[in-house]
């Protein structure tokens, strides 16, 4: 019984997908429901060239960014979806389940921790204390259940969209 092999997506494809994505940031949608982070994951897992994935998930939210509005924390928000996109890399494109879910807490805790410290460290909202570190992550846990229900909802439309599209590519004998 010969097994298919799941591979790399193309190019044009992988960047398609990940520029749908983006778009959908224009789209309303509540507070941090977003694809960025799905974005990430799925640029690293299914891009053969990492070059590609950064360049093309970078790309795709400066562009939306650039719609949108920049703001003072950007380059951080950038480096964390770097940090997504190396988890995507361990992710592969074979995709299982595990290492997807895996790599999306990773990266939706590690988000969360990362740039809400610097939100409390940069924006003189919080007191300069531990007690003014715990507030800011606590109100920001609404924010970070979104970034997860969407990290969810956007991985997988873009994971699925790829298992099909790889199904479809796979000659049926290879299926079997």
């Amino acid at each position: 019984m010969l097994q298919a092999r799941k591979t790399h997506l193309p190019l044009a494809l992988g960047a398609v997908l990940i520029v749908l994505a983006a778009l959908t940031r224009l789209l309303p949608h509540p507070p941090n429901f977003t694809p960025i982070e799905a974005m990430a994951l799925f640029g690293g897992a299914m891009l053969l060239n990492r070059w590609w994935a950064i360049a093309i998930t970078l790309g795709a939210m400066l562009l939306s960014d650039l719609l949108l509005g920049v703001h003072d924390l950007q380059l951080l928000v950038y480096g964390c979806l770097l940090g997504g996109v190396f988890l995507g890399v361990w992710v592969g494109p074979q995709a299982r389940l595990r290492r997807v879910v895996s790599a999306g807490l990773i990266s939706a805790i590690g988000f969360f921790l990362i740039t809400n410290f610097a939100v409390w460290a940069t924006s003189g909202m919080y007191t300069r204390d531990f007690a003014g570190l715990l507030l800011c992550y606590e109100l920001a846990l609404p924010f970070f259940r979104n970034s997860v229900a969407a990290l969810a909802v956007y991985g997988l439309a873009l994971f699925g969209a790829a298992h099909l599209y790889q199904r479809w590519a796979t000659p049926a004998a290879a299926r079997v």
